[in-house]
């Protein structure tokens, strides 16, 4: 095997791998022996097939399988021979094989960079202010809570639907004459102010009598689950049966009880004020992170590898939208391939953001105890409320490093940190979430 790399871009390398003819011959001999052991052909005995009848019947199976093999050991003999670190698989382009002769292919492959820190001590950064909860934000969190605590009741003293009733409703719809699956209905809900249904229906409720049934033309909405009828005028027939309406709670004393372990309305204000108050103090620190990073990535530029980011991209997909597959995602109306547009610029930071702290951390020789990870297992427990146990099995197997490799970076950034040059204050008073760092 001989083979030959040629650099296409920093992150791009191109193998030209050329396999002997003879020894290729002598593999396949080997597994034309391997085939006549187990072969099973009428009129011959099994180990007794000739070699021009295996031919006949496994000739493209054979080589084919032959060829992939020696492909892939002279592959990874090439890699390690050039010293190359790959991120993904090879894209391989092989030639015509003809008996006899040398086989060549090429093995076009994307690696990681070689990084040069120019520089990471003397960054400046941007530090904002730190947020503080006000008064609004804490009642509008206990109006969130309150809403929590929304029972739905009955009404029974009126018969006539006002705006802000849920309504029950009995309901026969047809679309030119004809009935059509999803427009009958028995006690189905509608919500006279947050419309989940038709709009001309919840429009029309307001003002009729309960039990008396009445007649209106509405529009089936686009992404009407029967797309036969979705966006074609229909008529029905409505007969309101039930007046319910939601009942919020008094924001007081008892209402901060049925909460939790508050004794006071005050005592529940407080503790939401310094939740608040926290997660801005968190929003502060990563945003200020991210400052640093991104001094970090300005003084240390470097082509990404393409398919890292992809790699990212997934991550950041799977984490927004789960297992969902991208047909059911686009059947839901929703662009994937403008989705992961929006996501690339993010995901390119991440990738640059992990690869240069990776970098700084082997150069400072900066490492994680088992100790360390130790430490980290029970915070993840602690935080998630979860058994120690369990939070470790999830870190187990291929997922092994992550903890160790986490813990690496946030030491690595800490020290970019501790050897900042200056840091500034920014003139707004609020942080917007950083979450990148």
């Amino acid at each position: 095997m001989k083979s030959e790399c040629q650099t296409i871009s920093p992150v791009m390398r191109r193998l030209d791998v050329t396999l002997d003819g003879e020894q290729i011959l002598k593999e396949i001999d080997k597994a034309y022996r391997k085939v006549g052991q187990r072969a099973t052909i009428q009129g011959f005995r099994k180990g007794k097939v000739p070699r021009v009848v295996l031919e006949q019947h496994f000739k493209a199976e054979v080589e084919s399988d032959v060829l992939s093999r020696m492909i892939g050991d002279a592959y990874k003999a090439a890699i390690d021979e050039h010293e190359l670190h790959p991120v993904n698989q090879p894209q391989i382009k092989a030639g015509e094989y003809i008996p006899g002769q040398d086989f060549r292919y090429s093995a076009e492959v994307e690696i990681r960079p070689e990084i040069e820190i120019k520089r990471f001590k003397g960054l400046s950064a941007t530090r904002g202010e730190l947020r503080v909860a006000s008064d609004d934000e804490v009642a509008r969190e206990l109006d969130r809570l309150r809403q929590r605590l929304t029972q739905v009741v009955p009404v029974e003293d009126r018969d006539l639907v006002e705006k802000g009733d849920l309504v029950l409703c009995n309901f026969n719809g047809t679309v030119d004459g004809e009935t059509f699956k999803g427009g009958q209905s028995v006690g189905y809900v509608v919500d006279t102010v947050e419309y989940n249904y038709l709009h001309d229906i919840c429009e029309a409720l307001p003002g009729k009598k309960l039990h008396q049934t009445f007649e209106v033309e509405a529009t089936i909405p686009e992404g009407f689950h029967n797309q036969d009828v979705a966006g074609k005028s229909a008529h029905f027939e409505v007969t309101p049966t039930q007046i319910k309406r939601k009942q919020l709670p008094e924001i007081d004393d008892e209402f901060a009880k049925d909460l939790g372990d508050y004794d006071s309305l005050q005592e529940l204000r407080e503790k939401i004020r310094g939740e608040l108050n926290q997660r801005y103090s968190e929003e502060h620190e990563e945003g200020y992170k991210k400052a640093v990073v991104d001094a970090l990535i300005a003084e240390n530029p470097f082509e990404v590898p393409p398919s890292l980011v992809e790699r990212q991209i997934d991550v950041m997909l799977y984490q927004s939208v789960g297992r969902i597959p991208p047909e059911q995602l686009q059947a839901m109306g929703i662009d994937v391939a403008k989705l992961r547009g929006e996501l690339r610029p993010n995901a390119e930071w991440k990738v640059r953001r992990g690869m240069l702290l990776e970098r700084i951390a082997d150069l400072e020789n900066v490492q994680a105890s088992k100790e360390d990870v130790d430490k980290r297992i029970q915070e993840l427990a602690d935080k998630l409320k979860q058994p120690v146990a369990k939070i470790r099995s999830a870190y187990h197997g291929e997922h092994a490093g992550e903890l160790a490799f986490s813990i690496r970076l946030e030491r690595a950034l800490q020290l970019v940190i501790d050897n900042l040059a200056a840091v500034g204050s920014a003139p707004t008073a609020e942080v917007s979430p950083g979450g990148q760092s």
